[in-house]
């Protein structure tokens, strides 16, 4: 199971699962699994699929995974954003996804009187040409 949470100013329980389907099988392009990582560490620096906005992972902003919840399995991606520059900005590239239809799944937790967010982008290149395709806001 693939999750996250935020512990300062929300918490999230995440599973991701980017599918295609473009004919009528649909295919797992990406899932990931936390329970993999070792708690206590940061994610970014145990796997080349999850990096930081910056790129320079194994700083502030890589977060730590996490055995304090999770949705299945025994961790979590504790993400905490209580402000910048410290905090944590998780990234996942899907390369150019221009054609066909696309998939999302995420389950988050979050504890009353927190808030969440994620955005998913259109263009993403560093260090400063980003066009945001949507953004989504939680509120407990």
């Amino acid at each position: 199971m693939k999750k996250f949470f935020h512990s300062q100013n929300f918490v999230i329980a995440i599973t991701i699962a980017l599918t295609s389907s473009f004919n009528s099988y649909a295919q797992i392009e990406f899932e990931d699994n936390f329970d993999t990582y070792t708690a206590g560490q940061r994610l970014c620096v145990q796997t080349n699929v999850w990096e930081t906005w910056s790129g320079t992972d194994g700083t502030a902003e890589d977060p730590f995974v996490s055995n304090a919840f999770a949705f299945s399995g025994l961790n979590s991606v504790r993400i905490v954003a209580p402000t910048a520059p410290t905090a944590n900005d998780l990234v996942r590239l899907h390369g150019n996804k221009t054609t066909g239809k696309w998939y999302m799944s995420f389950l988050f937790y979050i504890p009353a009187t927190k808030t969440g967010y994620f955005n998913t982008m259109n263009v993403f290149v560093r260090p400063a040409t980003f066009t945001w395709g949507m953004d989504c806001f939680f509120r407990a």
